[in-house]
């Protein structure tokens, strides 16, 4: 007991010893426009990452069946929900994350670009998961001298709670019938993160994490504690290790769980049974299973003795 006591306090668990300093991995290579019309731009290393998506409108209702403008309100939901869906796939197959809106612009093509405007209320919502959208509604009717005004609603439920929400822009939304006849886009501008997920499992030892022989073997709860103490170096050597693999850019992690490595007849190991947190861990490499709160997944790590 005394030999482990003395490794703590060497390591700093004890007595806090001096954290390493890392270098933090950049996320590159996202330029590109999507399938979903969604463009990426790639800045400069460390700078977050630009994003545009453009939503296009048709409100067919405000047309009769003789192709006149006669306004009233038209449904545009199923279009709303399909680009909604759009962009939720987007932000799924990119891993988009701390997503900040910079401008919204809409206009009617009609009004070339002296129609251009900003969007009074925030949309950050059509980047929410699991929003469901109940009805969209665009509003118009004739204000005199051949002139009609616009206006929409969005009905949408964020946990289980209904909201009101709308695509209404400053100034005065008073448009000539052909210009509402013309398709209405709403130019959205953003910057946001990647996130990379840590999901994996080392079929070979080469992270190089050797604990120190000091005459004794440790519990699997010691390995935890010594392995998840954020000042020790131990620690640092496991997020340097993860971002090395994986590219992430993690500071954080915290092990799960110790567990038996299978060397197979190819020399590579697989994952076995999980040790109990009192478990004398004799093996001369084990898996350490780690989570970080800075992102998503789990890093199964061989590491040895």
């Amino acid at each position: 007991m005394k030999r482990l006591l003395g490794f703590l306090a060497s390591i700093g668990i004890m007595a806090g010893g001096a954290s390493n300093v890392m270098a933090m991995t950049p996320i590159n290579n996202h330029q590109k426009i999507d399938n979903n019309g969604i463009k990426n731009y790639n800045l400069k290393e460390k700078d977050r990452i630009s994003g545009e998506k453009t939503l296009v409108f048709q409100f067919s209702g405000w047309i009769d069946k003789n192709k006149k403008f006669v306004g009233g309100d038209a449904d545009y939901t199923s279009s709303l929900i399909k680009q909604y869906n759009d962009i939720q796939k987007w932000v799924v197959e990119n891993k988009a994350s701390n997503i900040e809106l910079k401008s919204t612009i809409s206009k009617f093509a009609a009004t070339a670009n002296y129609g251009r405007r900003q969007l009074i209320n925030d949309v950050s919502w059509l980047f929410q998961k699991d929003v469901k959208i109940k009805s969209a509604i665009a509003h118009s009717e004739s204000v005199g001298y051949g002139d009609y005004s616009y206006s929409n609603t969005v009905k949408i439920l964020v946990n289980g709670n209904e909201e009101i929400k709308n695509f209404n822009s400053y100034g005065e939304e008073v448009f000539a019938d052909f210009q509402l006849e013309s398709k209405y886009t709403i130019d959205i501008n953003f910057d946001y993160d990647v996130k990379n997920d840590i999901n994996y499992t080392d079929s070979k030892y080469n992270s190089e994490i050797k604990l120190p022989d000091i005459g004794i073997k440790f519990s699997a709860n010691d390995i935890e504690t010594i392995l998840s103490y954020s000042k020790s170096t131990y620690s640092n050597l496991v997020n340097k290790y993860i971002n090395s693999v994986k590219g992430t850019s993690i500071s954080h992690n915290n092990v799960i769980s110790i567990s038996k490595a299978i060397k197979g007849e190819d020399n590579n190991y697989t994952i076995g049974d999980k040790f109990q947190d009192s478990y004398i861990v004799t093996d001369q490499i084990f898996y350490v299973s780690f989570t970080s709160i800075d992102t998503d997944g789990t890093f199964n790590m061989l590491i040895s003795y």
